[in-house]
């Protein structure tokens, strides 16, 4: 009977009805971006059509610098949303901007120039180790081998080893010009590029009731984007009132491209909470006794108020209390006698 029953339950589970959530990759989208004096929001929409079940819909192709506190989703259709969470896409590294490309196709063109450098310098130099062999021959040569021939054959081995000499000093300021010319570049595109190429995801679990076309809209925050503002301040001439042009300039490092994205400037600080804060009053508690104080020194009677802030009072404090409230109640009696 436990056999039985094993066997109906693997039958059960490779059936559809009893299989695990499918997973589903989307791509969304950007359609606003706010962009705060540190960070960013991003807001993205995206559309599926789904029909009646479970679903765990990964939304792919996020910047890295996603803050995962931050992750919002919400949706249109007839479906609920379950949970909601992310996770790091190491096999979906991020695309290089059009002018990280630009970049990095102008290091290859570099590299290609230095390599040829560096080529040309080896055949120089197997140049030179040839020339110095056949003088090592020549001058063990016996057979017609002219003493006259020593002076011209001295002139060509030094104008042909001056000339080699001159043009490997030229290769290699050509290779150090491009070796700096490459490190430029590569500065450049670590600046503009993230320094981990992978992406985020943002996991959705759904469960649809009946078939519809679920509209989902997706908003975090991300590090890496800024702006500060610029002024301009143009005169005209010294009768002309000057005009100042107030401009924003945007810095984004996100690893995704902005393009053709409505864009927001704000000032406000997106980790501050924008409800108002409850204040506690700070109370003050008074002491009324109306009794006569006995000093000392004193020139007459007189009536004090002792007023105590939030601090309990000094156990000094509290036996003097003590003894004022003996003496008011014994001076009430002697007045009642």
């Amino acid at each position: 009977m436990k056999n039985i029953f094993i066997a109906l339950l693997l039958i059960a589970i490779s059936t559809p009805g009893f299989s695990q959530t499918d997973e589903i990759k989307i791509n969304s989208k950007i359609e606003h971006v706010t962009v705060f004096l540190s960070g960013a929001q991003i807001e993205r929409q995206a559309q599926k059509s789904l029909k009646k079940g479970v679903y765990e819909l990964v939304f792919i192709g996020l910047s890295n610098n996603l803050n995962p506190n931050s992750v919002q989703v919400g949706g249109k259709g007839n479906f609920t949303i379950l949970s909601v969470s992310n996770r790091k896409n190491y096999f979906n590294p991020t695309k290089d901007s059009p002018k990280t490309k630009m970049l990095r196709d102008s290091i290859l063109i570099l590299q290609d120039n230095l390599w040829y450098q560096r080529e040309l310098k080896t055949v120089y130099q197997a140049e030179k180790t040839m020339l110095l062999a056949n003088k090592e021959v020549s001058s063990k040569s016996t057979t017609g081998f002219q003493v006259s021939n020593v002076e011209g054959l001295a002139n060509l081995y030094r104008k042909r080893l001056t000339e080699l000499m001159k043009l490997n000093m030229n290769i290699t300021r050509k290779e150090k010009k491009y070796q700096e010319q490459i490190r430029v570049l590569q500065n450049q595109i670590n600046q503009l590029s993230v320094k981990s190429k992978y992406t985020s995801e943002i996991i959705v679990e759904v469960g649809v009731k009946q078939t519809t076309i679920a509209t989902f809209d997706i908003k975090y925050m991300v590090n890496g984007a800024s702006w500060i503002p610029t002024y301009d301040i143009r005169a005209n001439g010294v009768d002309r009132p000057m005009e100042l042009s107030y401009n924003a300039k945007v810095v984004q490092n996100t690893g995704i491209d902005w393009k053709l994205v409505n864009l927001s400037l704000s000032t406000n600080n997106p980790y501050v909470s924008p409800i108002k804060p409850k204040l506690s009053p700070w109370r003050l508690a008074f002491i009324n006794n109306d009794y006569k104080t006995l000093q000392s020194v004193s020139h007459s009677n007189r009536m004090t108020n002792y007023s105590y802030g939030e601090a309990a009072p000094s156990k000094d404090e509290k036996n003097l209390h003590y003894m004022l409230q003996k003496l008011m109640s014994l001076r009430r009696l002697q007045n009642q006698t």
